[in-house]
């Protein structure tokens, strides 16, 4: 829906929905550059905004904070009927990038259903351009602590962004990087519950809904 107007999304969700659209990601490019939030409004969401929330909440849309700055969040929280989850951010008690969720905001997220997918973007990582897989999966286990091993996933965002962590830019190198996960002495079941069933426990309970 970017780059049209807010009534003209208020329409196009509805058709969009019928046509198989389950998930919108809010954000605002007036607040956004290379992907860090420069300033905060003082109202982030309009009228129009919160009613266009509403109707995806009624419609069972998935709303995925990714890309809004905090403020942004308790709003979106606020209005109660919408089903968040974070499809690429990692940790701000790690690396504190504009682009991460505090741990109140994962736990936020984690309490309401949701799901937070970490990103080895590197400087979501560590700050920097380069990062290795072990700075990746200090963000997993800090998710995982955080959710009860049930609130972690990985969103690889490597079609959104120039750089990904060394040895995690393939599909074939997710596949590799389980074993990585057990090396750094992650259980199999939280193994198995990033790669696929907190997706399916997700999705299921947002389904039954």
């Amino acid at each position: 829906l970017l780059g049209i107007s807010i009534d003209d999304a208020i329409e196009a969700t509805t058709v969009l929905f019928s046509n198989g659209l389950i998930v919108e990601n809010v954000l605002d490019r007036k607040i956004e550059s290379n992907s860090n939030p420069v300033h905060v409004l003082d109202h982030l969401l309009t009228k129009r905004g919160r009613e266009l929330l509403r109707i995806a909440g009624k419609l069972g849309i998935l709303i995925d904070v990714s890309h809004i700055n905090e403020q942004g969040f308790y709003e979106i929280l606020s209005e109660g009927t919408c089903k968040i989850f974070a499809s690429h951010s990692s940790c701000a008690a790690l690396e504190n990038n504009p682009r991460n969720l505090t741990d109140l905001q994962i736990l936020k997220i984690y309490s309401h259903g949701g799901i937070v997918c970490a990103c080895p973007n590197p400087p979501f990582l560590n700050g920097k351009n380069k990062a290795e897989k072990s700075d990746f999966a200090k963000h997993l286990r800090h998710i995982l602590r955080l959710t009860d091993g049930m609130g972690a996933g990985i969103g690889s965002d490597c079609d959104g962004t120039a750089s990904c962590c060394n040895g995690l830019k393939t599909t074939g190198d997710y596949i590799d990087f389980r074993n990585f996960l057990k090396e750094k002495h992650f259980e199999n079941y939280e193994i198995q519950n990033i790669f696929s069933c907190n997706f399916e426990r997700f999705f299921n309970i947002f389904d039954k809904k």
